[in-house]
């Protein structure tokens, strides 16, 4: 077998558990079969961050590639045997384990100017000729640096800030390659970084007393606010003086009058979320914590009105939730596609034998059970 085959049994036993009722040595018996089917292998070119593998279902000459985490998820289905924590540990250690070289390294200065002139990671607004309006990075080497990850022919790029409260996090992350962007947030992991969109508190995202001048402003993913104080520039994700999202490198005044309806914080009009139904302004991290859509008819509602369809696999793991409204849900309970707990607002498969509802009292077998 190859060295892809060993590698990913290697790994998985150095889980020493599987965390749902299957023991991992079910599980490895499981994989084993699947694997052998499967025939994985390096992607052509040793592409870092995919194996290649046989369907015979398809072509047994063809050969078909996947990134390592949807290779795990998609050919294996290890999703039903473990947490999606465990999962994007597993495929850290077998890209580790496969793809070799890695090359991390954290730079400031004129460094990062060159970074955006080559577009390391991915291209974006700010790479290429536009490079020269990232200056403010530049000149502010104790406060701003890079991270660069490569491997092989990828890349990835994220900016890494020193807070005002001595916390360094790590910005937006720049990539094309999946195994990149797992590298890059591992180490940020053991390095205790905080990284964006992880439960940051908004209020602590202030830089303060950073050195400027025309035409040196970039367009900030995070730190989208301005105040200018004393000749040096304040940046924030909260609230300021200036719109920070410009490509000309120029700071654009900001006199908001949008604020956001659940808290209250000002809004650039980029920034702003609107609701379906009402038309009222929101910032995107309320919008996203506030409201959710059917899956079934694509309505916008609010997540407490939201009924919950449970989906369980053969093996009655959890898989995944999906939200509906109130009209679905009635419309699919008529078709007989699923039955609602008149206790826990929680919406089963009818196909679902193992939740199936209690007959005598109507609620699923999760609630009949807390009640015992």
């Amino acid at each position: 077998m190859t060295n892809v085959y060993e590698t990913i049994l290697k790994e998985l036993q150095t889980l020493g558990k599987a965390p749902y009722e299957t023991s991992l040595e079910e599980v490895m018996v499981i994989m084993k079969n699947l694997l052998k089917y499967l025939n994985p292998s390096y992607a052509r070119g040793k592409k870092v961050g995919f194996i290649s593998y046989t369907d015979k279902k398809f072509n047994k000459e063809s050969r078909l590639v996947l990134s390592t985490p949807r290779f795990l998820t998609r050919k294996l289905g290890l999703q039903n045997y473990l947490s999606e924590n465990c999962i994007k540990k597993l495929t850290d250690k077998i890209n580790k384990s496969l793809f070799k070289n890695v090359k991390i390294k954290i730079i400031k200065g004129k460094k990062i100017t060159c970074a955006y002139e080559e577009a390391v990671g991915n291209h974006s607004c700010m790479t290429g000729d536009y490079a020269e309006c990232t200056l403010l990075y530049e000149m502010n080497p104790n406060k701003i640096q890079m991270i660069i990850i490569k491997q092989g022919n990828d890349s990835a790029r994220a900016l890494l800030w020193k807070l005002d409260c001595n916390r360094f996090y790590v910005d937006r992350i720049y990539t094309c390659s999946g195994a990149c962007e797992e590298l890059l947030q591992s180490f940020a992991a053991k390095n205790d970084f905080l990284v964006r969109w992880n439960n940051v508190p908004t209020s602590i995202l202030h830089v303060s007393q950073l050195k400027f001048s025309k035409k040196s402003i970039p367009y900030m993913d995070t730190f989208i606010y301005g105040t200018i104080r004393k000749n040096l520039l304040d940046v924030s994700a909260l609230k300021g003086e200036y719109c920070l999202q410009e490509t000309d490198g120029h700071l654009c005044d900001y006199n908001s009058e949008i604020t956001c309806t659940h808290c209250g914080i000002d809004l650039c009009d980029e920034d702003v979320v609107y609701s379906y139904d009402n038309d009222e302004p929101y910032c995107d991290g309320c919008y996203q914590s506030l409201f959710t859509r059917c899956e079934k008819c694509d309505r916008e509602l609010f997540v407490d009105d939201a009924y919950t369809l449970m989906v369980y696999s053969a093996f009655h793991h959890m898989v995944r939730s999906k939200s509906l409204c109130s009209d679905c849900v009635k419309k699919m309970e008529k078709e007989g596609e699923i039955i609602r707990c008149s206790n826990c607002k929680q919406c089963f498969l009818t196909t679902d034998v193992f939740h199936r509802l209690n007959s005598d009292n109507d609620i699923c077998s999760v609630c009949q059970t807390q009640r015992l």
